[in-house]
């Protein structure tokens, strides 16, 4: 399965959701799960949905920049309100994600590989440049979960 490392990775932070640590990250455990689990799902639901015909490359230099070096810089980005949750995450909501997420994640060698997704910072990505993306987006927050957790 894509991503099957780092799905495995996501589900052992279930057991540390309580967890905070403000010189890391404003945002506990809980939340990094819960963000990283959202982008997944609706990333890939947002390539389900598109038109391979309709796909049309981009060049973008940030996203050349990132994928080449493999990482996010801490501290840069902002989320979108629709990975951003702002109120308490339950344990049941963040199984029920990684449920969704995993059944996602076995769907998405079967696509199209011009299906694609608009990104809003590193333009239009196809099949293989969105789970290159996934890749490092979900590492990134592995890398703090961990970091939070220590």
């Amino acid at each position: 399965m894509i991503l099957e490392k780092e799905y495995q990775e996501l589900k052992q932070f279930l057991l540390y959701t309580e967890r905070l640590n403000e010189k890391i990250s404003a945002r506990g455990v809980d939340w990094h799960l819960d963000h990283s689990l959202k982008v997944i799902i609706q990333i890939i639901n947002h390539l389900k949905e598109s038109k391979p015909q309709d796909y049309r490359a981009d060049f973008n230099w940030l996203r050349m920049g990132v994928f080449l070096i493999g990482k996010i810089p801490r501290g840069k980005g902002k989320s979108p309100d629709t990975v951003n949750h702002k109120g308490k995450i339950t344990i049941s909501e963040l199984e029920i994600q990684l449920k969704e997420a995993h059944q996602l994640l076995q769907e998405i060698e079967q696509l199209p590989p011009k299906c694609y997704v608009n990104h809003p910072v590193f333009g239009v990505l196809n099949r293989s440049q969105t789970i290159r993306f996934l890749q490092i987006h979900t590492r990134h927050h592995v890398e703090l979960m961990n970091d939070i957790i220590q």
